[in-house]
């Protein structure tokens, strides 16, 4: 539980984690934050791997779905209108200027394109969305030029970086010049150029096996980066237990968690829960929509002179009320299963929506 502060944006918090005592034997931590929670001001679009309804709406695995906390769901992007119906819509970005990069799972031939594969992006230029979709598409990115070529070498989610390269993974072994990888990585392309003719350098930006995610059902399936604080928005297809040096979280495949990057990998921080929203299948694609504001989490303080012997975690959505000896830590897993304790620092880490 978290008590003390105030609305004016800073406070003092005690956290108390039950069942949970630091090494002096302590099981209240002091940490000393600044915080402003406005989550209703984000908004979320979410591709999937299969098809459904949710608050009333009925998807595709081809189209995108708009979610805000203040107003709730509707289709945002509908792929049959446009000619992609028969195959998932597995990694997406939404650009600045209203375009939205695009990856399948399967090649199509699209007209005026010709071939498009699964290691290929395209870019949609709508003129309307929504139930009524209507746009055009373009060659952004051709994965043979690049060394994108087997079947494992599949997109399975994108994202732009601050500096406006690509960053992707794949949904199995991939070997590019210079690079080999596994489906829990994150690869960054920087391009010399795009569509047609593609051409530039790969480096590898996450080694996803160094945060344990190396079961099959921990392969990298939807990816946002924040263009502004860096940090890195991750889904899996499957159950996941990510584990840093410093904490653990874990949940499932419609969940979204985290990654502050770090020296030696990542801290991690639960972030969305589809769950608690109605959202049941697995996610893979997404971005966010700040609305203008700054998304970042501060605030960091241990007990005593040693590390203390837990993480305590804060998603952007409310979880439900904890009963005695619940989950209270991230998502689906049970602690006991989340969290091996003994090792990690005791860490308070609340959102900030500022504008």
């Amino acid at each position: 539980s978290v008590t003390g502060g105030n609305s004016s944006g800073t406070g003092v918090f005690t956290a108390t984690c039950s069942g949970a005592t630091d090494n002096a034997g302590n099981s209240t931590v002091g940490v000393s934050v600044t915080y402003t929670v406005q989550p209703g001001q984000i908004v979320f679009y979410l591709s999937s791997a299969g098809k459904g309804m949710v608050g009333g709406v009925r998807y595709q695995d081809e189209d995108i779905l708009r979610y805000s906390p203040a107003t709730g769901w509707s289709l945002f992007f509908d792929g049959s209108d446009v000619g992609v119906g028969n195959t998932d819509l597995d990694a997406f970005h939404l650009l600045a200027d209203g375009s939205i990069l695009m990856s399948f799972e399967q090649p199509m031939v699209m007209p005026a394109l010709g071939i498009v594969t699964d290691a290929d992006i395209v870019r949609f230029v709508p003129t309307s969305l929504g139930v009524n979709t209507v746009g055009s598409f373009s060659r952004y990115f051709d994965g043979s030029d690049v060394g994108l070529e087997a079947g494992n070498e599949n997109i399975d989610a994108l994202a732009l970086d601050a500096a406006g390269n690509l960053v992707i993974s794949t949904v199995g072994t991939v070997r590019v010049p210079g690079v080999t990888g596994q489906d829990e990585d994150l690869l960054t392309f920087v391009a010399t150029s795009l569509g047609d003719n593609t051409a530039g350098t790969w480096e590898l930006l996450l080694d996803g096996s160094t945060v344990a995610l190396t079961a099959a059902s921990e392969d990298v399936g939807g990816l946002w980066i924040d263009p502004t604080q860096g940090n890195h928005y991750l889904a899996t297809k499957g159950r996941f237990l990510a584990t840093g040096a410093q904490n653990s979280v874990g949940g499932d495949g419609d969940d979204l968690f985290g990654c502050m990057p770090t020296g030696n990998g990542c801290f991690f921080f639960a972030f969305f829960d589809g769950d608690l929203v109605g959202f049941k299948q697995s996610i893979d694609g997404v971005s966010l929509d700040l609305q203008g504001n700054s998304l970042t989490f501060a605030g960091l303080l241990t007990a005593g002179s040693e590390a203390a012997d837990a993480v305590v975690q804060f998603s952007l959505l409310p979880d439900p009320p904890v009963e005695p000896d619940a989950e209270f830590n991230a998502f689906d897993q049970p602690v006991e299963e989340a969290l091996e304790t003994d090792d990690l620092l005791t860490q308070l880490f609340l959102p900030l929506v500022t504008r």
